[in-house]
């Protein structure tokens, strides 16, 4: 079992292989066809890098701080108003974000371009242009617009219309368009392009905005480092550069703004509070004097003095809890609120470094959102990611206001616990002391709020007046050269698709069509032996057998013929061998007529007889009487003497044909009749060769009941012509054993055509060998397809 298996896994790969080696030779074969396809291919592709227009890498680096400039006091840290925590993540799309880079775009009016005609392209002028284009009117481009110049002289151009006319206007004229007014300034190269042509195009700005946010490349230099490389890719290495300038630019003047807001804000809250707080002291002073006044009152004891400093110490920490509390509500009214605006809630004071990185991280990501919505609808997808990041940080900081208000509610309910104590031992003091004690807490309660205040307002306004950007430009923008050419790539793809695309074609070719082509198609399906190949004739007369030339067709019948012995057996006489196919046309009569004749002309008596009763076509090839009484007639019972039905040629003495005869109307059964047996008999005993011409087996079943009275049968496989389908119903024939020895002759085969990988060389059997013209060569070339 284990050698059976061992075997079968051979026998696998050895058709593999086989399968591989006759792929091969068949694209080999066709070699013109891959030639054409990689010059085809490649030719494209040249032809499309040659087109390219040249691409050049600017490059700048920038270091992104973690939110606070060096020389910072502690206060800041506490007050958390410009500390929020900067992801790198986060700046990189920040810089990449559309407001920044429209913002550059529109600076530098990236969205108008100016071309000249080069050899290949449409040359970009950016760099020298001779002219400006400048809009009068803020309205954007909504739809490309292109149009053409000819600069006439250092005040004068020519406008190209589109409808063919010109027009001549003056350079700083304003001029009219569908898009509005504009005018076209000079430059210092406008003297260079005098008489030459430039091509204007005006883009929508939000397209091109789209554009560079595409081109342009952002990465951190390191893992976990904030320096940050950033490389955009332009035709114009001068406007690259000029395009990143304006994008640091732009993001420096975006982190400054978010600096200052948030610190505005800060001074807002703490001025508003400074008031009330300032109001409430005076107040309170008022209320102390006038009550020691009123009342001669000098001095506190020692127990109301130690009561009030305690209580005061407690009221402080008791009114910073307060402050922080109130904080937390208004943070937490901001992330409930339906709006969101760009004024972000004061941290002043907040405990938790984390909840004001949150919140300042919640501020930058809707100042994000909102500079897209002035420019972007909202149902963009591009607002997803920015609604999400919103969601996410909205729903950290009520997490983190929960944790935080439940630690400053139990920190002051026990500083009211310890009120209450003082309070309780302070009871003993005399009532006009204890009213005296409690106005001077008050007023110390109110000063203490107010030197809090004030301090943190005077280190805010400090910042705000000194604020430092968190960007700090590393390597200015620069040239980084050509963009490394594709051109190796894009040859080696071709040149790759060159062959691909032939040898898919020559696979599918075959696989797709479902007529028989290879040899090895028949012989693997059918377990039964191709005995020969012949090749196509166009001409189906015997002159090939006949010629005293040697050809390669009548080659392949000999070879036919000399193996028909050895399927007999070396029977010397009365051999019957019967011919047959799958259906009409693939050639049988032609391939039976010719053995036949080249079996006469080894000097053996052969007789071959026309049983297709149907549509006989044997007496034509021999040009014979097809009236002449034959088989038909002999088996009806009309003819008794069977000498009488038999028909000399003219090509051979003993090469003899007997005809179909009157076509009857009931063929089967007249080869059933006992009388077939009779006459098969009687020329067995009068010839050496007897050859059956039968009618298609799988069209009618006479070729069924003339195979018990043959030797040897040879079945027709047309190349190109039988069906893939008939291979399965051979395969059934021949385990079945209707036929005895049946093999299977291959005709039709053309090599040039479908390059089945069996070549032969005509030179052998050519004495008269001609140039071939041209023509005669592109014919064969495409005979091959």
């Amino acid at each position: 079992m284990e050698n059976e298996t061992i075997q079968y896994e051979n026998s696998i790969q050895s058709d593999n292989f086989n399968g591989l080696k006759y792929f091969l030779s068949r694209c080999l074969y066709h070699w013109p066809l891959f030639l054409i396809g990689i010059l085809i291919t490649t030719g494209i592709a040249y032809y499309n890098i040659r087109k390219a227009k040249p691409s050049y890498q600017a490059s700048a680096k920038i270091l992104v701080n973690n939110g606070k400039p060096s020389g910072e006091s502690n206060a800041l840290e506490k007050l958390n108003v410009t500390d929020a925590s900067k992801g790198i993540d986060n700046e990189i799309e920040i810089l990449k974000s559309r407001p920044i880079v429209s913002q550059a775009v529109n600076d530098l009016d990236l969205w108008v371009t100016y071309e000249e005609s080069g050899k290949y392209y449409q040359k970009d002028v950016y760099a020298t242009s001779p002219i400006r284009f400048r809009l009068s009117n803020k309205a954007k481009i909504k739809e490309n617009q292109v149009f053409e110049i000819i600069v006439l002289a250092n005040n004068r151009f020519v406008l190209l219309k589109s409808d063919g006319t010109v027009l001549n206007a003056s350079f700083n004229n304003i001029l009219k368009n569908s898009f509005g007014e504009w005018k076209l300034d000079t430059t210092k190269y406008t003297t260079q392009y005098i008489g030459k042509k430039i091509r204007i195009t005006l883009s929508n700005p939000d397209a091109i905005a789209g554009n560079y946010q595409g081109k342009i490349s952002i990465a951190a230099a390191a893992t976990g480092s904030n320096l940050l490389d950033l490389t955009v890719s332009d035709e114009v290495p001068e406007r690259g550069k000029a395009f990143l300038t304006a994008l640091i630019k732009n993001y420096i003047a975006a982190t400054k703004e978010n600096k200052n807001q948030a610190t505005a804000n800060a001074l807002k809250f703490l001025n508003n509070r400074l008031a009330t707080i300032t109001q409430e002291l005076n107040e309170a002073e008022k209320k102390t004097a006038g009550y020691k006044s009123s009342n001669n009152f000098t001095d506190i004891s020692a127990k109301g003095g130690a009561y009030l400093g305690n209580v005061q110490s407690n009221d402080a920490k008791l009114a910073e809890l307060n402050i922080q509390l109130d904080l937390l509500s208004g943070i937490e009214n901001y992330v409930n609120s339906a709006r969101n605006d760009d004024n972000a809630p004061v941290t002043t004071g907040i405990s938790d470094p984390s909840l004001g990185a949150l919140v300042g991280q919640l501020s930058t990501a809707i100042q994000q959102r909102n500079k897209l919505l002035s420019t972007t609808p909202e149902s963009n997808p591009i607002f997803d990611p920015i609604n999400k990041q919103i969601k996410y940080l909205k729903d950290a900081i009520k997490e983190t206001i929960r944790g935080v208000r439940t630690s400053l509610l139990t920190t002051k309910r026990q500083l009211e616990a310890n009120n209450s104590q003082f309070e309780s031992s302070f009871k003993e003091v005399p009532a006009q002391e204890r009213e005296f004690v409690g106005m001077t807490r008050q007023k110390s309660l109110k000063e203490d709020q107010f030197l809090y205040l004030s301090q943190q307002r005077e280190t805010i306004a400090l910042n705000y007046a000194s604020t430092l950007s968190d960007v700090q430009v590393v390597d200015e923008p620069h040239d980084a050269g050509l963009t490394p050419s594709k051109a190796p790539v894009i040859l080696t793809a071709a040149f790759l698709l060159g062959l691909i695309l032939p040898a898919g074609f020559v696979y599918g070719r075959n696989a797709i069509k479902n007529q028989i082509i290879d040899k090895r198609e028949i012989e693997n399906t059918t377990n039964t032996p191709v005995i020969t190949e012949v090749n196509y004739e166009e001409d189906n007369s015997l002159k090939s057998i006949l010629s005293r030339n040697g050809n390669i067709l009548g080659e392949q019948i000999r070879e036919l013929r000399t193996r028909l012995v050895y399927l007999h057996q070396k029977k010397p006489k009365g051999r019957v061998t019967l011919f047959t196919s799958s259906t009409s046309g693939e050639g049988k009569t032609f391939i039976s007529s010719n053995l036949a004749v080249a079996i006469a002309a080894s000097g053996r008596k052969t007789i071959i007889l026309e049983l297709d009763l149907r549509k006989p076509k044997v007496s034509k090839t021999f040009d014979l009487n097809p009236e002449y009484l034959g088989i038909s007639d002999f088996l009806s019972g009309q003819v008794n003497d069977i000498k009488t039905i038999i028909q000399t040629t003219s090509i051979r003495p003993n090469m003899f044909v007997i005809g179909a005869g009157t076509l009857p109307d009931n063929p089967s059964e007249l080869l059933e009749n006992y009388r077939m047996q009779e006459m098969l008999d009687l020329l067995k005993t009068e010839y050496d060769d007897i050859l059956l011409d039968t009618p298609p087996v799988h069209l009618v079943t006479d070729s069924l009941i003339l195979a018990e009275l043959c030797d040897v049968t040879l079945y027709v496989v047309r190349q190109g012509y039988t069906s893939k389908e008939e291979l399965d119903y051979i395969k059934r024939m021949s385990k079945e054993k209707r036929f005895p020895k049946l093999n299977i002759v291959f005709n039709g085969v053309q090599n040039n055509k479908y390059g089945s990988g069996y070549h032969y060389d005509n030179s052998y059997y050519t004495q008269n060998k001609k140039k071939k013209s041209i023509k005669s060569a592109f014919k064969d070339l495409l005979d091959r397809f």
